[in-house]
């Protein structure tokens, strides 16, 4: 069994105008394998934890958060943590992939979701974190 945790922030921010009133606050989805979780989010700067626990065979599986709704009056996220079995991803959580909903690029590296689209981290099973074998089952 793999346990992961995610932290995700909520920004209604926009640096030139302040807080935009005509855009909504998103919800969010994380699947890993066959599990996931969802939030709908209720106030700016609001962070939620998203945790699953899936069994999953040995190779690469896509974590992915993504947006509830592709409505591009949207509050923006941030990625904040990546835990995996308890383990923090530090540095290794910008391994990941951006991608807006109707856009052909995706962006590496980035925390960021300023648009409604998919954030995708790709982990390996079994994965070595500090000496500890993690999703073996």
């Amino acid at each position: 069994m793999t346990t992961v945790t995610l932290i995700a922030r909520v920004d209604m921010q926009d640096a030139m105008q302040g807080f935009i009133h005509n855009k909504s606050l998103p919800g969010l989805r994380m699947s890993l394998g066959d599990q996931q979780t969802q939030h709908q989010f209720t106030e700016h700067q609001e962070q939620h934890r998203f945790t699953v626990t899936a069994s999953l065979h040995t190779g690469p599986h896509d974590l992915e958060l993504e947006f509830l709704s592709e409505h591009t009056t949207q509050g923006a996220v941030e990625v904040m943590d990546l835990e995996i079995q308890g383990v923090p991803m530090g540095m290794r959580i910008y391994q990941c992939e951006y991608s807006a909903f109707g856009s052909a690029q995706t962006h590496h590296g980035h925390l960021y979701m300023g648009w409604p689209g998919r954030w995708k981290y790709t982990l390996h099973v079994p994965t070595q974190l500090r000496d500890i074998d993690v999703g073996l089952q």
